[in-house]
């Protein structure tokens, strides 16, 4: 596994936050999506596989959330980078990211 400076890994994970919350709110190229996000997450972080894995999981997730009228959605966005930031830390183990998600879908 290839391991950066946690400080860089940090800044460029926000940056992916900013720009896919930009997407998510303004352009709806879907880069916001779990299935996009967690692989680019993953990359960064030194674990495409988990990123990938993680990410189609908390897609499948998102699928079956239907929000009509005032209902608030989720934030797909920071659930899916904490989530695989979280895997990757715990060596691999998505079931840490799946955990840290549902907590994150709660708020």
């Amino acid at each position: 596994r290839y391991h950066m400076n946690y400080l860089l890994a940090g800044i460029l994970c926000g940056l992916l936050a900013w720009i896919a919350q930009m997407d998510r709110l303004m352009l709806h190229t879907f880069i916001y999506r779990p299935i996009i996000l967690g692989p680019i997450t993953g990359l960064i972080l030194g674990d495409l596989s988990t990123g990938l894995k993680l990410g189609v999981e908390i897609e499948i997730m998102f699928l079956a959330s239907v929000f009509v009228g005032t209902a608030i959605p989720c934030d797909e966005v920071m659930s899916t980078i904490i989530g695989v930031a979280f895997s990757v830390a715990a060596g691999g183990n998505t079931a840490v990211g799946l955990a840290v998600d549902n907590s994150c879908r709660e708020f």
